[in-house]
């Protein structure tokens, strides 16, 4: 028995279990993608360390005999990214048939002793008996919290992060050395997301677009995603969220506010990137008597400056990461409008071995914690 299958159905199917199969850290040697035809569905599956995925393709008519076979993904995924309209796919013991209205071939099997047939009947078993269970969340606001916080997270998958995605019944956090992000999105219970988990969601998310909830189960230290047809488990998410997290958040009040205009600030921050010599660059704020200025010099002699409003603002001098401001602006939705106003938390001296100096970014869809890398001064000198 044949599957029909549109060619954009197949390629998100195919990406969403290619993250699993391809990751280093969570692949297995025998992480091969696989092609099941199972009761009456083709599906595709994948296993990896602590985590199983299942994605359901299409329904057959007929109930046939069960069968597994393993594919390169990168054979496949080559081939498929050049087919068009509808695709027929077939399977054999020697492999996967694929066709379209230009071309066909044969993919082989290329370890036919390991089908996986039983952990795959395990698992669609142990999903009915979940049947009940768990969570429904509203898959857009779901969809829009992770990929904005992992939008962030991603720059250069920055070592310095202390966690994955923090969702919690209050808001999601991300949190480094230097910046914390909150998101307002309330999610049912503690839970932290990897990067692995976090990539492998977006994809599934994404091809299941047409869903309105999605559920989550968590069950004896697995948890349980359902979306749509997609069934993922993962083994050993954390499931409690460190209060120190939050407390970033609550600092000493100021009156002390900064107000920029957007998309000016991100072309001066973009500007430094480009001019300067370091790495990791930074940006001073100066402001004195009501005068506010953002600027950076390199090296060679290179200067970029921009000028803003600072009426509300006692004389400062402080830098800020550019790489981090870089991250958290760009993501921003244009529905938090082109100001963005900050705080700026100037800690007394004889406190400073206690607290921090902050800029603190407020918008309406949460906030966003700076540390400044250079010591507030009183005199903005």
């Amino acid at each position: 028995m044949t599957l029909k299958i549109e060619q954009p159905q197949l390629v998100g199917n195919v990406k969403a279990v290619g993250r699993l199969v391809t990751n280093k850290t969570i692949a297995h040697d025998t992480s091969y993608l696989k092609v099941v035809r199972h009761g009456e569905s083709y599906w595709l599956a994948g296993f990896g360390s602590q985590h199983s995925l299942l994605t359901k393709l299409d329904s057959i008519k007929n109930k046939e005999n069960s069968i597994s076979v393993n594919l390169e993904y990168n054979r496949l995924w080559n081939l498929i990214g050049y087919l068009r309209g509808e695709v027929e796919l077939a399977l054999s013991e020697a492999g996967l048939s694929i066709k379209d209205e230009n071309a066909s071939t044969d993919l082989i099997n290329v370890m036919a002793d390991n089908d996986d047939i039983e952990d795959i009947s395990d698992l669609l078993s142990e999903v009915e008996s979940l049947k009940g269970q768990g969570e429904k969340i509203d898959r857009t606001s779901f969809h829009e919290a992770i990929s904005y916080l992992r939008g962030i997270q991603e720059r250069d998958e920055r070592t310095d992060l202390e966690t994955g995605i923090m969702l919690t019944p209050e808001a999601s956090y991300v949190v480094s050395d230097m910046f914390a992000v909150r998101y307002n999105y309330e999610f049912p219970f503690d839970l932290v997301l990897d990067s692995h988990t976090t990539k492998i969601l977006l994809d599934l998310l994404q091809v299941n677009s047409e869903e309105e909830e999605i559920t989550v189960i968590p069950s004896n230290g697995y948890t349980w995603f359902i979306i749509g047809d997609s069934i993922y488990q993962v083994d050993g998410l954390v499931d409690e969220v460190d209060e120190q997290y939050k407390d970033v958040f609550t600092h000493r009040e100021t009156d002390d506010t900064i107000t920029l205009d957007r998309a000016e600030c991100l072309r001066i921050l973009n500007l430094t990137k480009v001019l300067t010599d370091s790495v990791e660059p930074d940006i001073t704020f100066k402001v004195k008597d009501g005068k506010g200025v953002i600027y950076t010099e390199s090296r060679d002699g290179d200067a970029v400056d921009g000028k803003f409003v600072a009426d509300k603002c006692g004389d400062v001098l402080f830098t800020v990461s550019v790489d981090d401001m870089v991250s958290v602006i760009s993501k921003l939705k244009n529905t938090v409008g082109q100001e963005l106003t900050f705080e700026v938390v100037a800690i007394p001296e004889e406190f400073r071995h206690e607290e921090m100096d902050l800029l603190h970014l407020k918008h309406d869809l949460g906030d966003c914690i700076f540390s400044i890398n250079t010591a507030i001064t009183e005199d903005g000198k």
